[in-house]
């Protein structure tokens, strides 16, 4: 079962995720340097942390993703 404090953090993560989306569609890690600015730096989302959170959120329904095909950088997700 996990502890009070890890479902604190979770639920933080997952608040700066949905606020760092609400102006626009941003990539993964866009959405980690979104975080770093809006909290001056206070909160450094590692792709270890922030993609597994974004799956969990996907499949609650809270966000969903799109793939699309991009020259010359190949395919990117956008999250909505």
């Amino acid at each position: 079962m996990p502890s009070p404090q890890f479902d604190l953090l979770q639920g933080t993560l997952d608040v700066l995720i949905l606020k760092s989306l609400a102006l626009q569609e941003l990539h993964g890690m866009g959405i980690s340097r979104r975080i770093s600015q809006m909290t001056n730096g206070a909160f450094e989302v590692k792709p270890g942390s922030l993609f597994p959170a974004l799956h969990r959120m996907e499949d609650a329904g809270w966000l969903t993703s799109t793939w699309e095909n991009r020259e010359p950088i190949g395919v990117r997700s956008s999250i909505c």
